[in-house]
């Protein structure tokens, strides 16, 4: 693994923060264990004002320092990270070996590495769910609903499964 700027990534492409729309499949997990994490950009993705929202810079900069907002205990904190992307160098080409975008963007990285800033390290970022992520993104209380017990096969403090789906329908 090695550290690398994007202008060094991608080399006659100009990087952008995002381009041509923020969407869900934007969201490309690499080598980290953090689906949960990338789950809930991507549902957030579906509203592209909420990913832009996080971010105090909204350009691409020569010093290759970016501001985003996160909540820790419902509390907007910023959290700084610079531009250094873990990599992988092949024989012409230098890949993000962790969470990158479809194509020049940065949006994904940048988050990625500022959820991992918070846990201490990328591996420590490993493992989690979704509604825990998504209370750190968004500020507002999340929850997660069990849709079957494995020991009994009921759906825990849901009477029914169309119960289940609306409580789906209502948290989207």
């Amino acid at each position: 693994m090695q550290w690398f700027r994007p202008h060094e990534i991608w080399k006659g492409q100009e990087p952008r923060i995002y381009e041509n729309g923020i969407e869900p499949s934007d969201v490309n997990q690499g080598y980290l264990g953090n689906c949960y994490f990338l789950a809930s950009l991507s549902a957030l993705a579906e509203f592209p004002e909420r990913i832009e929202a996080l971010f105090c810079t909204k350009e691409v900069n020569k010093a290759g320092i970016y501001a985003m907002n996160f909540f820790i205990n419902g509390i907007k904190q910023v959290v700084i990270v610079d531009d250094l992307i873990p990599c992988r160098v092949f024989a012409n080409s230098v890949k993000p070996i962790f969470a990158n975008s479809k194509s020049h963007e940065l949006w994904v990285i940048l988050l990625e590495k500022a959820w991992a800033k918070l846990h201490g390290s990328y591996k420590r970022s490993e493992s989690g769910y979704p509604y825990f992520s998504m209370s750190h993104i968004t500020g507002v209380p999340s929850q997660r609903f069990l849709h079957d017990d494995v020991t009994t096969g009921k759906i825990p403090s849901i009477n029914n499964e169309a119960d289940f789906y609306e409580q789906i329908k209502k948290a989207d």
